[in-house]
This record gives C-alpha cells, structure tokens and sequence, in this order.
C-alpha cells in the first residue's frame, strides 16, 4: 500500500487516525483485515473499482442460475406463459357471468316480485360462480399463439356482448 492508500482509509475511518504521523501496526493490521474482509462480503469494488464488474457478473450469473433452478424444479412460471392463463381465465369469466342473462330471462320473465327476481339472478350468479370456480386453467407453453384459446367456446360472446347463441334466441314468444 502507499502513504496515500492509508491516508485515505485512516480519513474514511478504517484506519485507526496516526499519532505524530505514525500508526501502531497490530491495530491497522486488524482494522484493514477486518475492512477486506467486509468488503469481500458485500461484493465491493476496491478503491479504483476494479471489481464492481466482476463482482456484478457473479451475482448476475448465480441470480440466473436460481432462477433456472427454480424453474426446472416448478417453483417459478414463465411470464408469458402466465399470462396466456390469465387471459382464458378472464375470457372463461366474461363468457360465462355473459351468459347470464339469456339463461335467466325466462325465469325472471316468470317472477311475480322484485324478491323473486333478485333471488333468481342471485342464484344464477352464484351458480356461475361455482362454475367458474371448478374450471381448472394450467399455465402451459404453447407453441402457437392461437393455440391458448383452442378450448374457448368460438361462440361465445362478441365485442357487442352478445353471442350468437343468444342472437337465434331472440326470436322465441316470451310469456
């Protein structure tokens, strides 16, 4: 080390400070051991930075082997693939709480009081609810984009909300 090195760390307070220019040598052994040795732990750069990158490439690299362990072993899941799931899933809902109203309508039609109504719709939800609730949806690779929605009901509902299930209902005599 230089006079200048020790002069630094003495300033940040590593060192143990010098009396009349001189340091006691077991002291400023033991401080910059322990100072190495601290340094070492976090990963830090010495004085010029000369191990910042180094240091960032380790971790970088055991942070990505965590991750591919992690997912080899099921604990983690792709974003996309995730995604895709989430996607039928909320496709599912939509599709379903839809279909609401055109299973119901002939019921409510029936009803004779608010009561009745909103007991029946309650039952409806609640019957779509449990439903969705059963619908098992796994977070899969799939080759083709198009592919996640090869179970979805193609005729399910529209941008306009309805389906065409429902449009060939329409016509039925209510009541």
């Amino acid at each position: 080390m230089t006079d200048r090195q020790v002069q630094k760390l003495a300033a940040r307070g590593v060192l143990p400070k010098a009396e009349h220019g001189r340091y006691e040598l077991v002291p400023v052994v033991q401080a910059y051991v322990r100072y190495l040795r601290e340094r070492s732990l976090r990963g830090d750069a010495d004085e010029n930075g000369r191990d910042a990158p180094r240091a960032r490439m380790i971790t970088a690299r055991a942070r990505r082997a965590e991750l591919e362990a992690d997912q080899l072993e099921g604990r983690m899941l792709d974003r996309a693939d995730v995604e895709r799931a989430w996607q039928t899933l909320v496709l599912a809902m939509r599709s379903r709480l839809l279909a609401i109203p055109t299973q119901m309508a002939g019921q409510v039609f029936a009803a004779r009081t608010q009561k009745e109504v909103a007991a029946l719709l309650e039952r409806g939800v609640a019957d779509a609810l449990d439903e969705l609730s059963r619908t098992d949806i796994e977070a899969e690779a799939a080759d083709d984009p198009a592919d996640w929605q090869a179970g979805a009901d193609r005729r399910g509902p529209r941008r306009d909300g309805g389906s065409e299930a429902a449009d060939a209902e329409d016509d039925l005599a209510v009541g």
